[in-house]
């Protein structure tokens, strides 16, 4: 299934390269994203939205099945606030916010994930509307799920997430 998103999205993003605007010409309007990463260690479907240059939000939905009985689900957003502007690439902060829930071999288990670092997204002049990014910074994750698992963890550096997203102006 994901594959098969992955797929989609980019025929979708290549078939449309003659529709793309400029790159950064009209950084004050608002732009909407769809995409995916790997929040938390996790695929999720990202819906992205910059109100103009400065700042965005952005929003996941995301669902994994390690076997046959472990699977989880994570709901979660993040704050973004632009840094800095370069021609293809821009530098920003963000705050995230997120709720887990897992089952394995039948036991159910929540936690949450909160992360504060530095993103970047990169895009090539000739597809502006795609974009690639990385995040990294620390993040703490917490509750039932982590504390069953992984262990509590307190702030600890990380890298949080990679993704892709494609923009409709």
């Amino acid at each position: 299934m994901k594959k098969l998103l992955a797929v989609v999205c980019l025929l979708s993003c290549l078939a449309s390269v003659g529709l793309a605007r400029g790159s950064q010409e009209s950084a004050d309007e608002p732009m909407y994203g769809i995409g995916t990463n790997t929040q938390t260690g996790m695929n999720a479907l990202s819906l992205r939205y910059w109100q103009n240059k400065d700042w965005g939000v952005e929003g996941n939905l995301g669902y994994y099945t390690y076997s046959n009985s472990t699977n989880g689900s994570l709901i979660g957003g993040k704050y973004l606030r632009s840094l800095k502007q370069e021609k293809c690439l821009t530098i920003y902060g963000f705050a995230a916010l997120a709720a887990i829930n897992c089952q394995n071999a039948g036991v159910s288990a929540s936690g949450t994930y909160i992360a504060a670092g530095l993103g970047v997204e990169f895009f090539f002049e000739e597809l502006p509307n795609l974009r690639i990014y990385a995040e990294a910074g620390a993040a703490n994750e917490g509750g039932d799920y982590y504390a069953t698992t992984k262990g509590t963890q307190l702030f600890a550096p990380t890298v949080n997430n990679i993704g892709l997203h494609y923009y409709i102006k």
